[in-house]
């Protein structure tokens, strides 16, 4: 935003301890028990006001941080794996620690970032009873177009980890050869997943992957603008900004039946609940007219993710809740 005076002070909360990343939250909200009395209210982004002061407090939630740890915990109990035990003892910690996580104060108000994460906030604090409101993530909706794409291409966009899924779909590429997969992503310069997909490629001879790491703004349009389908594989995505950026751009999703995925892409016919599923999808959208009949549909649905309604009800939330303060 530009031309806009604000009226802000920075305060840095102090590391005493250097503590894991998860114990680390906690820490900073049982730090904000020394401040709390400088301020009328808290806006909260962390997930969790677990051990954080008794102050009138709003939370966008994301995830509720309390299920993310203890998720994690149940996906890997039953697996050894010495390389991480430190990690998993960190976890094992916090999972104690937000196990005693049962109450959300009344004077604490809710917004999460989609229905999705709404089912897991009520998951996570059944004994929760009041509304939650659904407010989408800001996005800056602007449409473009191009005729010239190549109808054999698919696209996908997000950083080089285990979690996006990167190797994965060059496997499916492995088995759909007369098309061509474009991956682009961050990947810093010692990052072995990156390295392990590059490797997968070239000792199976690969030729339809293209690795693109650390593209530019301007690449990754050009990619885009070319390519006509784009995938995203990752599971239980909260909500999932870089589909509505494919939509925006014209491509054709193909996505995970998880998460928040399907509020994005309401065709059961463009998600799939196994990767095996994927295939299926191509061939029943292998039409330009039946592209350009579901692309339609798509690019109406995003555009209630516009950062005006963001805005307007982020806005009218916020003022409600100061006018209920009577500061």
């Amino acid at each position: 935003m530009y031309n806009l005076e604000i009226n802000y002070r920075n305060k840095i909360i102090p590391k005493k301890i250097k503590l894991p990343y998860e114990l680390e939250i906690l820490q900073i909200n049982k730090y904000l028990s020394k401040v709390y009395k400088d301020y009328d209210l808290f806006i909260d982004s962390n997930n969790t006001t677990f051990k954080a002061p008794n102050i009138p407090t709003i939370s966008y939630v994301h995830f509720p941080r309390k299920s993310r740890v203890i998720n994690y915990q149940k996906k890997t109990q039953n697996k050894i794996n010495y390389s991480s035990i430190k990690y998993d003892l960190i976890n094992m910690v916090a999972k104690k620690l937000y196990k005693k996580d049962e109450i959300i104060r009344n004077n604490n108000s809710i917004i999460v970032n989609s229905e999705y994460s709404k089912r897991k906030f009520f998951d996570a604090y059944p004994s929760f009873k009041r509304e939650v409101e659904v407010i989408y993530p800001p996005i800056d909706i602007k449409f473009s177009k191009n005729d010239e794409r190549n109808s054999k291409s698919i696209c996908s966009l997000g950083r080089f980890t285990e979690q996006k899924g990167q190797l994965k779909i060059i496997k499916i590429a492995e088995k759909i050869k007369n098309f061509d997969f474009h991956l682009i992503g961050f990947a810093e310069k010692e990052n072995k997943y990156y390295q392990k997909c590059l490797n997968y490629i070239e000792n199976k001879s690969i030729q339809n992957v293209f690795l693109h790491r650390n593209a530019t703004h301007k690449e990754k349009n050009q990619i885009l603008s070319k390519c006509t389908y784009f995938f995203h594989i990752m599971e239980d995505e909260p909500f999932g900004i870089i589909t509505v950026e494919a939509i925006m751009n014209g491509l054709i999703p193909i996505v995970s039946n998880s998460g928040g995925q399907p509020e994005i892409v309401p065709i059961p016919e463009l998600t799939f609940n196994s990767l095996e599923e994927i295939p299926m999808s191509l061939k029943r959208f292998s039409s330009k007219e039946d592209r350009i009949s579901v692309l339609d549909i798509l690019q109406k649905n995003i555009k209630k993710f516009d950062s005006k309604n963001f805005n307007e009800k982020f806005g009218l939330y916020f003022e409600n809740i100061i006018r209920g303060l009577k500061l």
